[in-house]
């Protein structure tokens, strides 16, 4: 029988200060409280030197250029749009993102509270902003044909 302690997905719940930080931007209806570095983790993105490398590996464009394409149309690919909406290099997660892979598991008070300011940050990244939404509608799109293909398949 393994160790259950040698787990470690990261806390349950996000540090107290984060959530402090996120509650307090959308308080001050401010952004800018948030640093780069506190939007990256938001957006479950890895450092800008990882992410640029990385994305450009999978798909030939940085991420900004990735943002810029897929903020213009839904017509990405689906590694595109999990490059948008999660970033998963493989099974790596960031160390300060660990706490981000465990929103299942957070309260609803705490997973307002990081909407609520995600959102925010979303208001003043136009071109993120509608670069998701475009991701949301390629991977949608992505499951309606993989779900076709298998009922063929059975």
């Amino acid at each position: 029988m393994g160790n259950w302690e040698d787990l470690d997905f990261g806390e349950p719940q996000p540090r107290q200060d984060n959530i402090d930080k996120w509650e307090r931007a959308v308080n001050d209806n401010n952004p800018s409280i948030l640093t780069i570095k506190d939007r990256l983790r938001m957006l479950r993105r890895w450092p800008l030197q990882d992410a640029k490398y990385f994305c450009n590996f999978y798909v030939g464009l940085t991420i900004g250029e990735l943002i810029q394409k897929a903020a213009g149309t839904d017509d990405i690919t689906e590694t595109e749009a999990i490059i948008i909406l999660n970033t998963p290099f493989g099974d790596c997660i960031p160390e300060d993102q660990k706490e981000m892979a465990n929103q299942s598991r957070w309260s609803q008070n705490t997973k307002k509270k990081f909407h609520d300011a995600f959102n925010l940050v979303l208001t003043e990244m136009d071109a993120e902003r509608r670069a998701r939404a475009n991701a949301e509608v390629a991977f949608e799109r992505v499951k309606t044909i993989r779900r076709a293909e298998l009922k063929n398949f059975l």
